[in-house]
């Protein structure tokens, strides 16, 4: 028999009680022995040890905006959580912030001289108990952790998550440690009055009041994006990272929430109270790997170029040039669905141009607006059989279009570096040109492996012979070659051009053939799938590559993040198709 996930709450456990009752102990044995003060100073040089940074990315996660972000993927899918949410950060809200200015105590930059400590971040004067980081931090740890559904394992490590963001509000200088322990007990007292009430008192879990919830979450992840405030400028790169990952992971859960189907639940619960995964949701687990990694180079990329520099770059850019750079990009990708769509129509696919094109620019959208673990080739595949063609045949159709444009690519790069062979260091020239060789061989050879019977013995060759086969429908007349080698070197032609209009934009003044050389290798790496939509891939690429002819690093990352960007607004019509009218149907 199915159990509802909150139906009961164990008030007498163990874990509910004691948390707090400990906190609260460590607190009076702080106030009664006097040594609040010294404790303080040994944690605060926690940083000698690690750099201000780690510090300043963990205590993040004690703002209440980043915070309330997180919770973002519970729309649609856990409405009694979300309520919970939202009641027990009310009551952690009052309690808190009542205490703070009741009490308006001093915190550690007011009482200590600044050769005493060490401050990261601002500094703050007043209202110091309890920490307010470390309130939220514990109020949502103990949300977590006292859901009879979750693992052990999962509250343990919420609960030193937590522990370390109180920490940290020593480790930055803002708090003592008594303030800490006031806001783990405080936090987590919110969160067992709010699941109490929460339990009793269910109208939240309404749509009429789940939507409007869901609506302020949205904003609040919204704002990670694009807030120019806060304490700690180097954790701007977390935030956005963080907002960037959240919103595709709740995209499904917001869907679900605002369609005539909101009140089917969108996860379900086993007879031990755990909750299983359907399929689409498991896909998601490879979309969370691949936002660890994109997160982690921007953690190695942000250690050794100031964020300041790159968000004042891009202020400053020159809009016109940005402009020119998103039309270019735009055409290149309207000319990318033009060709897939003269390709299907070469091997047998007898819809209109419109279908290819509308399902062209969906699919990019999924690989670009929202990187999920559904790829724009799957997209493509899938509108095609849907509309009753073979899912084979539609698989084969995108590979040979991937494969004509990953060799106009090579091509691109190759007559570039034939112009400018001296513009990188030799051993770099010989080994970009070698895999450009190797790629265009593959190609011509590919092209003519069908006419090797004895390949049909192996599943993986039977492919390969079966594409040499549809290659060679394609290209049974030269005409059709001129045509296909032409679309595929002109739409990397445009692409490379709106990056040399992007590059102009923040101040670059390199030369177009300068990025007809660098750019295609970048964009070669990207096709390894370990981030997220190639996030971090490209700009370490872009600053290791810009950097051996001596371009400003500054200037490099700025103009790849735009090029990012340009390529989710390029996109942009791709999520007008998707939430207009669906392709299968459309008339062939």
């Amino acid at each position: 028999m199915q159990r509802n996930i909150n139906d009961h709450y164990n008030w007498q456990h163990t874990w509910v009680w004691l948390l707090p009752t400990t906190a609260l102990l460590l607190l009076a044995l702080l106030f009664y022995s006097g040594l609040n003060r010294s404790l303080f100073l040994q944690l605060n040089t926690l940083s000698l040890y690690t750099g201000p940074m780690v510090w300043s990315w963990i205590t993040t996660f004690g703002d209440m905006l980043v915070l309330f972000a997180l919770m973002l993927p519970l729309v649609g899918r856990h409405p009694r959580l979300l309520w919970q949410l939202i009641l027990c950060a009310v009551i952690a809200t009052l309690l808190s912030q009542g205490i703070k200015h009741f009490l308006n105590m001093p915190r550690p930059p007011t009482v200590l001289d600044a050769e005493q400590m060490i401050l990261i971040g601002e500094s703050h004067g007043w209202y110091s108990f309890p920490s307010g980081h470390t309130t939220a931090a514990f109020t949502l740890a103990g949300l977590v952790s006292l859901q009879s559904w979750v693992p052990s394992k999962v509250k343990v490590a919420v609960v030193i998550g937590a522990l370390l963001v109180g920490l940290s509000r020593i480790a930055v200088g803002v708090h003592w440690p008594q303030d800490v322990l006031a806001g783990m007990a405080t936090g987590w007292f919110s969160a067992i009055v709010g699941i109490y009430l929460a339990d009793r008192w269910r109208w939240g879990t309404r749509l009429s009041v789940q939507r409007p919830f869901a609506l302020l979450l949205l904003g609040v992840a919204l704002t990670l994006l694009f807030r120019d405030w806060g304490d700690y400028p180097d954790a701007r790169p977390l935030e956005i990272v963080l907002a960037l990952a959240i919103l595709p992971l709740a995209f499904s859960g917001l869907k679900h929430l605002f369609s005539s189907a909101a009140h089917q639940p969108l996860q379900r619960v086993n007879s031990l109270g755990e909750i299983t995964q359907s399929p689409a949701e498991k896909r998601w687990v490879g979309a969370f790997i691949r936002l660890l990694i994109t997160g982690f180079i921007f953690f190695l990329i942000f250690k050794n170029i100031d964020f300041k520099a790159v968000s004042e770059t891009i202020i400053g850019l020159n809009f016109s040039l940005l402009l020119l750079g998103i039309l270019f990009q735009l055409a290149s990708t309207l000319l990318a669905g033009l060709r897939w769509s003269r390709v299907s129509q070469l091997l047998g696919m007898q819809q209109k141009p419109i279908f290819y094109l509308r399902s062209y620019f969906k699919g990019f959208f999924f690989n670009q607006g929202l990187p999920t673990s559904i790829g724009g080739d799957a997209i493509r595949v899938l509108d095609v059989a849907k509309l009753g063609g073979r899912k084979r045949d539609a698989f084969r159709g995108v590979f040979i279009d991937r494969l004509l444009g990953l060799t106009g690519l090579l091509l691109v790069n190759l007559f570039a570096n034939l112009l400018n062979p001296n513009l990188l260091p030799r051993e770099i020239f010989w080994l970009i040109n070698l895999i450009v060789a190797a790629g265009i061989s593959g190609f011509v050879l590919l092209s003519f492996i069908h006419h090797f019977s004895f390949l049909e013995r192996w599943r993986i060759t039977t492919f390969l012979a079966s594409i040499s086969r549809q290659l060679n429908s394609i290209f049974h007349r030269l005409s059709e070659w001129l045509i296909q080698g032409g679309m595929a070197t002109a739409i990397h032609l445009l692409s490379m051009i709106a990056i040399f209009f992007i590059g102009l934009s923040v101040g670059m003044e390199e030369s177009l053939l300068t990025f007809l050389i660098i750019v295609p290798p970048v964009i070669l790496l990207t096709l390894i799938p370990i981030s997220l939509a190639g996030w971090g891939v490209r700009e370490g690429a872009m600053i290791g590559l810009f950097g051996l002819i001596g371009a400003d690093k500054t200037v490099v990352l700025s103009m790849s993040l735009l090029y990012g960007l340009v390529l989710v607004v390029a996109s942009l019509p791709g999520l007008y198709v998707y939430l207009t009218a669906n392709t299968h149907n459309e008339e062939s």
